[in-house]
């Protein structure tokens, strides 16, 4: 059985320190790379679901109506929205991909030697502190953070009375959601949920700062 040692308490409170850093100092990067990305490319980056959110709530999309948006749906753009996106694309991922682990382990080993029951969950919580990655991580990371940046460019449009019609714009390049993506699926493999969830919260906390300006 798993026991949480004093070690994997200090790593979690680590990483969510190191998370909320990350996070906040993790805004003016994604900016800056999605400017050079419509440099490079002419295509449009960013959220095209809060664009097409404000357009359809406001009409357009300019300083006033993204302030009042961002006011509108301060709760669920700071806490809420970030909370159910790390657990869907990195907790979920996690805990399957150790479940998967120890299901095969145990094939090898019908008699369960040395098989951690509680490991799937420990790792979720705390992360396993491994300095590199394995190659299965890598590949998780790369699925969820395409899946991550996928969701962002999905749009909802009124459609007549309280019906909302399902889209996906294909001109908006979710560059920085991917990058995030992997970043926070890294932060949960080592340091455990608390990273990611903070530092996930602490970018849209100071994105919607600088949208209230």
């Amino acid at each position: 059985m798993s026991e949480f040692s004093r070690r994997d308490f200090l790593r979690a409170g680590v990483g969510v320190a190191a998370g909320v850093v990350l996070g906040t100092e993790g805004q003016p990067a994604a900016i800056a790379t999605q400017n050079k990305v419509h440099e490079l490319t002419g295509e449009t980056p960013g959220n095209a679901g809060v664009n097409n959110a404000i357009q359809d709530e406001y009409g357009a999309v300019n300083a006033e109506t993204t302030r009042k948006y961002a006011v509108a749906n301060e709760h669920s753009i700071t806490l809420t929205g970030p909370v159910i996106e790390e657990i869907i694309f990195r907790a979920v991922p996690s805990y399957w991909m150790d479940a998967h682990n120890n299901r095969k382990a145990e094939k090898l080993d019908p008699f369960k030697l040395d098989i951690d029951e509680n490991m799937p969950m420990k790792n979720v919580l705390f992360g396993h502190g491994l300095a590199a990655p394995t190659a299965q991580e890598v590949g998780m990371g790369l699925l969820t953070a395409t899946a991550f940046a996928y969701t962002h460019n999905l749009t909802l449009k009124n459609s007549g009375g309280n019906k909302q019609k399902l889209g996906f714009d294909s001109r908006t390049v979710p560059v920085a959601q991917f990058g995030l993506g992997l970043v926070f699926s890294g932060l949960q493999r080592f340091f455990g949920l608390g990273s990611n969830t903070a530092a996930h919260i602490a970018f849209n906390t100071a994105g919607v700062r600088m949208m209230k300006r």
